[in-house]
């Protein structure tokens, strides 16, 4: 699963689960693709200026406010960028104005499953929910009709 959250003014910050390969190994390092469409051109971004790719995370510092971005990872396999059909996915991200941002509920979710609550990724999380976690609150799910956070 792959997540963006738009930190700050004109940053956007890319998040990702390591990748796995049917033939065994781990990616060395990735290659971050941007285009104005969904569908391309790309343009490699990894490696512009003020940009940082560290491990499963990358940050892109060179966009603008109130524009579309579409993003795809890539992974390196021994020294070779994988074929794109794998692991062609695209993620949409929009810069919002100045002092303003969009969080996708599924990462909402994640962070304050995992770090304020202390679940474990992926197994306490039901991915056809939203994500959701069960969490107790010192509220009875009885009461409340429901035990996931985010309901």
């Amino acid at each position: 699963m792959s997540t963006a959250t738009v930190k700050k003014n004109a940053v956007v910050k890319l998040a990702w689960d390591a990748f796995t390969f049917t033939s065994g190994g781990a990616a060395a390092s990735h290659v971050i693709y941007r285009g104005a469409t969904s569908v391309g051109p790309w343009t490699n971004v990894t490696l512009v200026g003020g940009n940082v790719l560290s491990g499963n995370t990358f940050i892109d510092n060179n966009v603008t406010n109130e524009i579309t971005y579409y993003y795809k990872v890539h992974p390196v396999l021994g020294g070779e960028l994988t074929p794109t059909v794998e692991f062609d996915q695209v993620i949409k991200v929009y810069v919002p104005p100045k002092n303003m941002v969009l969080v996708h509920r599924w990462m909402a979710n994640r962070e304050v499953c995992t770090n304020l609550m202390g679940k474990t990724w992926p197994t306490d999380f039901d991915r056809a929910n939203n994500y959701r976690c069960n969490y107790a609150w010192g509220r009875s799910s009885a009461v409340s009709g429901c035990a996931d956070f985010d309901c």
